[in-house]
């Protein structure tokens, strides 16, 4: 594909990370950066506009984005005859740099193929939702959405465990060998919560607006998001209870403050030293 063909959308967090793995396997594309106050389709539209944009055939979208705006875009550049593929990213800035994203495409298969050897130098995964304008993004936003979910309830059972008594390190045994098992409960909460490092390396903000455009989506198709409308207005106060830049894994801080109790390794005092139960 000729230089300037390709062109992907990418959020700011991610660009400088992302443009740097493109470059290193001389992947033959341009790069777009998205500003948090953006919105993908004018940056790409103010692009096309350019002389080196009317160089583009194929435009994918790294952004999460509506999958009404979606279908909007792919009309948009259907006339242009511009192809458009929809590729929201799945993980952290971290896993960017290294090269180990989950990539989720939907869009013309044809289109696809001609992406997907730059798609594989993003990301470790790429799955191919279909053709359907829009597909990738709902796929994103449940999946997202689920991961917030699971992580505030993890939050809360933690917090209530310190608070009767029980010990960290006991609940993530128990959860790392029982039903309540998932990545929040055996592997976020113990590596980044139990430790304070609070360095999982997703946003407070990320999982607002993932939330918000999955309700909208659920809104959209007549679907009552119960339980996913109350983890969004969970997310917002957190963001302003904190910051939106808070790592994600500070959601518990708030239910510390709460509880006033803390979810850390417990501390053994005797008297010529501290033992730390890890």
């Amino acid at each position: 594909m000729k230089r300037g063909a390709l062109v992907l959308l990418c959020d700011e967090r991610l660009y400088a990370a992302l443009s740097a793995r493109l470059q290193a396997h001389h992947c033959a594309c341009t790069m777009l950066r998205v500003r948090a106050s953006a919105e993908p389709s004018t940056v790409v539209a103010d692009w096309l506009c350019t002389r080196a944009g009317k160089q583009a055939r194929i435009v994918v979208n790294l952004c999460s984005i509506s999958s009404d705006i979606s279908v909007a875009l792919n009309t948009d550049l259907k006339r242009r005859n511009v192809a458009y593929l929809d590729a929201p990213l799945t993980g952290n800035l971290q896993d960017g740099k290294q090269g180990k994203l989950t990539v989720i495409v939907s869009g013309a298969a044809a289109a696809f193929a001609l992406a997907k050897p730059a798609l594989e130098v993003i990301g470790k995964r790429v799955f191919y939702m279909g053709k359907k304008p829009g597909a990738a993004q709902v796929m994103q936003q449940i999946n997202s959405s689920l991961a917030s979910t699971l992580l505030a309830v993890a939050c809360e059972i933690y917090v209530t465990g310190i608070k009767a008594g029980l010990t960290a390190k006991a609940m993530a045994q128990i959860f790392s060998n029982g039903s309540g098992r998932n990545e929040a409960s055996a592997e976020i909460v113990p590596q980044q919560v139990v430790t304070r490092r609070f360095n999982h390396g997703k946003r407070i903000a990320d999982a607002y607006k993932e939330l918000t455009l999955m309700n909208q989506e659920a809104d959209r198709r007549g679907v009552t998001m119960w339980v996913g409308g109350k983890t969004r207005q969970l997310y917002g106060l957190a963001a302003q209870l904190g910051k939106p830049q808070d790592d994600i894994t500070r959601l518990v801080t708030h239910y510390e403050k709460w509880a006033k109790v803390k979810v850390q390794a417990a501390v053994q005092v005797s008297r010529n030293k501290r033992a730390i139960d890890s």
